[in-house]
């Protein structure tokens, strides 16, 4: 156990006698306040809300189907076996709908990390730091916070958000 501490220790005092200039930067606020990452937000939500209403209308058809075989006396098994392949096609429409929106999402999350990683990287290189830390992930220790300086950094150049 002394030999745990120890190691931890002397690995401590080697980080801190390199990395000398240590900054940290709050991720989560640099991705709420990126200009892209509304208009990205508002357009994934814009097309949830397109496929729901394109899902509900299939719903109400398939409903009005289902409302008529039930108001008929007898059903033949061609009728049976049609509305089966509708709700089949239904249940398979709203899999690859959700896939796609999923896959889009996070594309367009792993474009803004990179953005992000990025505009860390710059600010940095600028700032001559060896080691920047997520800032949640520092409970103690003397650290720059560059959070607002990777904001203005990712936001150079784009276009501010409509309201």
């Amino acid at each position: 156990m002394k030999k745990i501490a120890v190691l931890i220790a002397v690995l401590g005092a080697s980080i801190a006698a390199y990395a000398s200039n240590i900054a940290v930067v709050n991720a989560r606020q640099v991705m709420d306040e990126y200009s892209q990452t509304k208009i990205i937000y508002k357009a994934l939500d814009d097309k949830r809300k397109a496929m729901e209403i394109e899902i509900s209308k299939d719903e109400v058809a398939i409903q009005q189907k289902q409302i008529e075989l039930n108001a008929k006396t007898s059903v033949t098994e061609a009728e049976k076996t049609a509305y089966q392949t509708m709700v089949n096609n239904f249940q398979k429409k709203i899999t690859t709908k959700q896939q796609e929106l999923t896959k889009e999402e996070t594309t367009k999350m792993q474009e803004i990390q990179t953005k992000i990683n990025t505009a860390v990287t710059n600010v940095a290189k600028a700032g001559k730091y060896d080691l920047v830390l997520e800032f949640n992930a520092v409970m103690y220790g003397k650290a720059t916070d560059i959070t607002t300086a990777v904001i203005t950094e990712i936001n150079k150049g784009t276009p501010a958000p409509k309201k």
